[in-house]
C-alpha cells in the first residue's frame, strides 16, 4: 500500500518553520538562515495530525512499519547484548552517543521486527539529538493515547516500547551525570 503525500515530518510547515531532511534523526527546522530542531511538542503535533488522517487501525500499522523503513543503518557490531534492550520481544538494540561540542544525544536503534523498527523511529523522533533534560523530563504516553498506540498495540509490544523509553532515559541520565 501507497501512502498519499502527508504533511509529515519531513516537508511540514510550522508558521515560518520548516522541516528540512529526508530523515528524521536528521530534521532541523529553518527560520531565516538560523537552523533550529523542532519541539517534542510540534513532532507531537504532526505525529498526531499524520495519524488522524487514516480511517483505520490498519493503515497507521503500514504507515508505523514505514516509518520504520527511513531509520539510518544500524552497525552490526552494535547488535550485542550490552545495547540489546532487555523486556522486548523482538530484539531491539540501542546506542546513545552524546555530542561534546552540543551536549546533545543522538540515540541510533534497530529492531528484526518491521513494526518495532517504526515504534524506534517515533522514539527518535521525541528524544534523539535532544539535552538530557529534555529526554529526562519528556513524558511520550499522553501523545501515544493521542495518536491511540495505547488501544492498539500488544501487551507485549507496550511493555517492550516502555523498557525503550526506559533505556533511553536512563542513557540521557547517564550522559548528564557524566557532563556534571
Amino acid at each position: 500500500m501507497t501512502f498519499p503525500e502527508l504533511p509529515s515530518l519531513v516537508t511540514m510547515d510550522f508558521n515560518r518553520y520548516r522541516f528540512w531532511s529526508d530523515n528524521p534523526r536528521s530534521r532541523q527546522l529553518q527560520k531565516g538562515s538560523r537552523f533550529v530542531s523542532p519541539s517534542q511538542q510540534d513532532i507531537a503535533n504532526t505525529l498526531i495530525d499524520d495519524f488522524s488522517f487514516f480511517d483505520d487501525w490498519k493503515e497507521r500499522y503500514l504507515y508505523i512499519i514505514e516509518l520504520g523503513g527511513g531509520l539510518p543503518a544500524f552497525e552490526e557490531a552494535n547488535k550485542t547484548e550490552a545495547h540489546r534492550v532487555q523486556g522486548c520481544t523482538s530484539n531491539a538494540w540501542l546506542v546513545a552517543e552524546l555530542d561534546s561540542a552540543t551536549s546533545l544525544i543522538t540515540f541510533r536503534a534497530d529492531s528484526d521486527s518491521q513494526i518495532v523498527r517504526g515504534l524506534i523511529s517515533i522514539l527518535l523522533m521525541f528524544f534523539s539529538e535532544r539535552s538530557p533534560a529534555e529526554i529526562i523530563d519528556f513524558d511520550v504516553t499522553p501523545y501515544f493515547h493521542e495518536m491511540t498506540l495505547d488501544k492498539h498495540l500488544s501487551h507485549s509490544r507496550s511493555n517492550g516500547l516502555n523498557f525503550m523509553i526506559q533505556k533511553m532515559k536512563a542513557l540521557a541520565a547517564n550522559c548528564q551525570n557524566a557532563s556534571d
